[in-house]
């Protein structure tokens, strides 16, 4: 793969209280692929074929500009932390991929070594694009040294077509946000939130190889709770419920939208210095998930793929005293 990005931002204070910035990239990736899935095997013998496609010359790229500024309104009781902004993501890509796989023998248990395959057929171009281009707007309220309130929305136009699909969105969405503090160490916040996002698009071992599905909204609530329990000591917990569309793969080996999936779970994690030397950050999320898709019985009330129930990590750090500069991690 080769792959170049560009990046350029700039800020400019207008005010004490009023900035502006802008930035701009673009990343061109362009990269050959061989890509190969196990399937018909018989589980008893372990024999199977071994599939392969092959993809020569498949051209990503994607352009992003952003504009915003923002502003600060003080006041005795009141104060408001306000942002305007643009934005415009522009995508294309075109996953080259040879339609026809290449079959070979192989065996689960006893793998064989399989001689060099080569592309046998030509190539097929699946071009496609993406344009999501949104106003937004948030105003941040500050009441007193206890509550903080943001209310925002963005204005998305959403357009994404291949050679056979044409799909476009106009959504107003919304975003709420309140947090207290009873105490200064502690934080207690909820929020909600949607966004337009992506669906996905068909990979090259499905039957509609490289069609892009249609837009999705996506729904998000959350609560929690952040403390500062000690000097440097963070401690967080927040309950997350999450709405977005699913997908799967049909009886015509078609990869479609397949309803919505729920995510339903609770994050913890801590962070801080333990002593001036070691510091560590920990993490844990339990996470229930199902699918709410009552239109398809053989996915309904299941887990989508991939999804974990639990995960956790451990990250630590420690600064040695008679090197300084240095650490161990």
């Amino acid at each position: 793969a080769h792959a170049t990005n560009l990046l350029f931002r700039t800020d400019y204070m207008i005010h004490d209280n009023w900035s502006f910035l802008f930035e701009a990239g673009k990343a061109r990736t362009r990269r050959d692929r061989n890509f190969s899935q196990f399937q018909n095997y018989d589980l008893a013998t372990g024999q199977g074929i071994l599939r392969t496609f092959f993809a020569r010359g498949q051209e990503w790229e994607n352009t992003n500009y952003r504009a915003e500024v923002y502003g600060r309104l003080p006041g005795q009781l009141i104060t408001h932390e306000l942002t305007f902004g643009y934005n415009a993501n522009e995508r294309s890509a075109d996953p080259r991929t040879q339609p026809l796989a290449q079959d070979v023998q192989q065996n689960l248990y006893s793998p064989v070594i399989i001689a060099p395959q080569s592309p046998t057929a030509a190539f097929a171009s699946i071009p496609s694009a993406i344009h999501d281009n949104g106003l937004y707007f948030s105003d941040r309220i500050l009441i007193g040294d206890k509550w903080q309130a943001t209310l925002g929305a963005r204005a998305t136009r959403y357009e994404s077509a291949t050679l056979t699909t044409r799909y476009e969105a106009d959504k107003l969405i919304p975003q709420f946000a309140l947090m207290y503090k009873p105490v200064k160490q502690v934080s207690i916040y909820g929020s909600y939130l949607e966004g337009l996002e992506e669906s996905g698009q068909a990979p090259a071992n499905r039957a509609n190889a490289g069609e892009l599905l249609a837009p999705a909204l996506s729904r998000q609530k959350e609560i929690g709770v952040k403390a500062e329990v000690a000097k440097n000591v963070l401690l967080q917990a927040a309950y997350f419920d999450i709405t977005r569309s699913s997908t799967t793969i049909d009886s015509s080996n078609r990869f479609v939208l397949n309803g919505l999936a729920q995510y339903k779970g609770i994050e913890l994690a801590a962070s801080g210095e333990i002593n001036p030397q070691l510091s560590v950050l920990a993490s844990a999320q339990f996470l229930d998930a199902e699918q709410l898709n009552a239109a398809n019985a053989g996915t309904f009330g299941k887990i989508p793929d991939n999804t974990p129930r639990q995960t956790a990590s451990l990250f630590s750090e420690y600064r040695l005293q008679g090197v300084p500069g240095l650490a161990l991690s």
